[in-house]
Order: structure tokens, then C-alpha cells, then sequence
């Protein structure tokens, strides 16, 4: 048992340049990837929040002026409800 776990360590100690460079690029990757995702899901939620303020602006512009606004909306009077018909016919 004992040569066994010495042949193990001397196999792990010719390997332990690679297998240490392997975890440094692992661990870089993953950081990269990471932070690829933060930024996407920050750029994804900014998006949405100058989408929805547009959005907003424009609704509230159209509202604001509408084409037909009471006060210079007029219906003629066919019928003469109010008497303003000229007699003159």
C-alpha cells in the first residue's frame, strides 16, 4: 500500500505544472464567462428601462394633443336644436 501511494505522488508531482496551469485557465474562463453575463443581463435591463421611458414619453405625447380636443371639436346643429337656423328661407 505504501509503494502505491508513493508512485501516486510522484505521478501527481510530474504533473503538477499542468494540472496547475489547467485550474489557472479554468478559473479565468469562468471569470470571463461571468462577467459576459453580468454585463449582458445589464445591458439587457438597461435596454428594457430606455424602451419602456420611450414608450411612456410617446404615450404621453400623443395624449397630450389630441386632434379633436373639446373645445375646437364643433357638431353642426341639421336638426336646429338650439334655434340658430336663419329665417330667411
Amino acid at each position: 500500500m505504501s509503494v502505491e501511494k508513493v508512485n501516486q505522488y510522484k505521478e501527481s508531482k510530474k504533473n503538477r505544472k499542468q494540472e496547475i496551469e489547467k485550474q489557472k485557465k479554468k478559473a479565468a474562463t469562468s471569470r470571463i464567462v461571468t462577467w459576459v453575463v453580468i454585463i449582458a443581463v445589464l445591458v439587457a435591463l438597461a435596454v428594457g428601462l430606455v424602451i419602456t421611458v420611450v414608450n411612456q414619453v410617446k404615450a404621453s405625447a400623443s395624449t397630450d394633443t389630441q386632434p379633436y380636443a373639446y373645445s375646437s371639436y364643433e357638431l353642426m346643429d341639421y336638426a336646429d336644436i338650439e334655434g340658430t337656423a336663419s329665417t330667411e328661407e
